[in-house]
């Protein structure tokens, strides 16, 4: 038994879709990349199918949007990457409307990891716009006066 869609007779020599499948792995969607989540376009779920037809690899991807504007960039990436490997004398690359792609398809580690990196920004957020302010007025507090008391009078002065 071999891997569902991948011939195991397939000659010496072929191309291997599983490597196809790694090459495309290396390439990072250009908007995850942009959010400071490397994802893959594997990751992401924008892989649909990869036919290899002897040294003829056609690749079909989803997009996340019909307005995505990376799709020249994935066609030069997978082109570069993929015609790399023995035996690849063609690289095709299509893409549909980009109405079927949904965030269930991506990768649970993908998820784990942009799940990661909003809670971070969220943090980082808090901190610097809940935390900057009280930290800042202290501190200058603290400054004010040699013992660390701010100078101002207090509640308790003339009794």
């Amino acid at each position: 038994m071999g891997v569902p869609g991948i011939d195991s007779d397939a000659e010496a020599g072929a191309v291997d879709p599983l490597a196809v499948r790694e090459k495309l792995a290396e390439i990072v969607d250009p908007c995850s990349e942009a959010r400071g989540t490397d994802i893959s376009i594997v990751e992401m779920g924008l892989l649909k199918r990869v036919e290899v037809d002897g040294g003829s690899v056609h690749v079909e991807l989803r997009i996340t949007s019909p307005s995505c504007m990376m799709v020249g960039y994935f066609i030069e990436q997978a082109q570069e990457r993929v015609g790399a490997l023995p035996g690849v004398e063609e690289v095709t690359l299509s893409t549909d409307a980009g109405l079927t792609w949904r965030e269930e398809m991506m990768a649970e580690s993908a998820k784990e990891r942009r799940r990661e990196h909003q809670a971070a920004l969220a943090e980082r957020y808090r901190r610097e716009h809940d935390g900057g302010a009280s930290g800042t007025r202290d501190d200058a507090d603290r400054e004010a006066t040699p013992s660390g008391e701010s100078g101002a009078p207090s509640a308790h002065a003339g009794k």
